[in-house]
Parts: C-alpha cells; sequence; structure tokens
C-alpha cells in the first residue's frame, strides 16, 4: 500500500515480470492527486474520457524515466489497414502495447466484493479480446487495460458508513482481480463530480479511479 498524501488513499502492485512499472503507477497516483487537489472542485481529470487517462499513465511513465508514446499505428491481424495502440512503451529493449478502455461502475448493484471483483474481471477479458486482433506472434506484447471509475448512487452517498462499505469494497475489489499491474486512488477530502448516470433516476459520485492491466497471449484465452 502506498500513501501519496493524508488526503488520499491509494495502492499499487504489479506482478514480479513489471516490477519496474511500479514506480510509474506511482507516479501515476501523485499525478492525479496534484491534479484533484489543483482543481478543487469537479469534475475531475480521470472521471470522463479514455484519453485523458491514457495522458496520466504516460506522464508516470515518462517521469519513471518510461520511453511511452499515444496512438501508434499498428496493422489489424487480417486486414490491410492499421489500428491504433492507444499506448507504446518500452522496458529496457522490451517493446509493449496498451489497448486502454475505459469503464464505469455502479457500486451500488453488487451484492459483495466477490461479484464486484467478477465484474472487473470480466471487463478486463473483454479489453483482452479486442487485443487479440493486434496479435500475431508470441513476440508481439500487448496489455489490455481497463481505467475504472467507481460510481456511488446518491441514496448511498448521502450516509457516512454506507458510503465507507462501497468504497471499501471496491478498493477490496480491485485488490482481488487477476491483474499483471493495478493501482488506485481515491481523493479525499473535496466535492465530488455529482452526474445523472444513464438509466438512474437519481445522481451518482464519482469518487476513485484505478486502472488494471494484463499481458495478452497470442489466440489464448484465461481459464
Amino acid at each position: 500500500m502506498s500513501r501519496v498524501r493524508s488526503s488520499c488513499i491509494s495502492g499499487y502492485a504489479t506482478k514480479a515480470q513489471f516490477w519496474k512499472l511500479r514506480p510509474a503507477l506511482k507516479n501515476w497516483i501523485a499525478i492525479i492527486d496534484e491534479f484533484v487537489r489543483r482543481r478543487g472542485e469537479p469534475p475531475y481529470v480521470f472521471s470522463n474520457y479514455e484519453r485523458v487517462n491514457c495522458g496520466l499513465l504516460a506522464a508516470g511513465f515518462w517521469q519513471a524515466r518510461i520511453p511511452v508514446l499515444h496512438e501508434t499505428a499498428v496493422m489489424r491481424k487480417g486486414k490491410r489497414l492499421f489500428g491504433r495502440a492507444d499506448l507504446n512503451f518500452w522496458l529496457g529493449r522490451t517493446e509493449y502495447f496498451i489497448e486502454a478502455k475505459m469503464s464505469w461502475l455502479n457500486l451500488g448493484v453488487f451484492r459483495d466484493v466477490g461479484s464486484a471483483a467478477g465484474e472487473l474481471d470480466r471487463r478486463l477479458e473483454r479489453a483482452s479480446k479486442d487485443s487479440r486482433k493486434y496479435i500475431f506472434s508470441p513476440k508481439d506484447r500487448w496489455i489490455a487495460t481497463v481505467f475504472v471509475v467507481p460510481s456511488v448512487p446518491e441514496k448511498e452517498w448521502g450516509q457516512d458508513l454506507a458510503r465507507a462499505r462501497l468504497l471499501a469494497e471496491f478498493v477490496s475489489a480491485v485488490r482481488l482481480v487477476k491483474a499483471d499491474m493495478k493501482a488506485w486512488i481515491l481523493p479525499r477530502g473535496l466535492a465530488r463530480w455529482r452526474a445523472v448516470e444513464k438509466g438512474c433516476e437519481s445522481y451518482c459520485y464519482y469518487p476513485a479511479v484505478a486502472v488494471l492491466g494484463r499481458r495478452v497471449k497470442k489466440g489464448k484465452r484465461r481459464a
């Protein structure tokens, strides 16, 4: 567990083969914490767009001296047209590509931590499926990545115990997901972005963000 400052709760973890990404994830947490602190009011940088979140992650990579580029052209399997990798980076002499997705998670609909973690795993696997269209050989290294922003229904947000429980369950669900890299941050002490969520009759709050990444293997699905 890593704490950037007393105003936020955060953490990060990687599998052993991606230990070099740990400083980058720590930087990602610090960058988001700084932007939220400076802005002082919602909407926050992580709440809305995949492209913005890719930029925040890339900034963390560069601060860790990991070369990274946005929107790199890559060939799509079975097609002559090029697609694009959301991020393209190097760990030493090894090149990696990232297929990133943006995902919102309504914390009020899950019965327990396990069901929330299962939903996160399914969303990560969908990103993995999209990544496989670019993999031609075992030498192609892709990391399916999902930026997850949890939402808390207004009726739950107004209750201190309910809010604390949902946010704690979100962190626990992120911890449970089997990923090669992961990080999360819950900025504290500031107003939250309140907006009407599609399909909901009431407002929701968006108090946190997590990034989950999983190495995708050629032609194989995770069991």
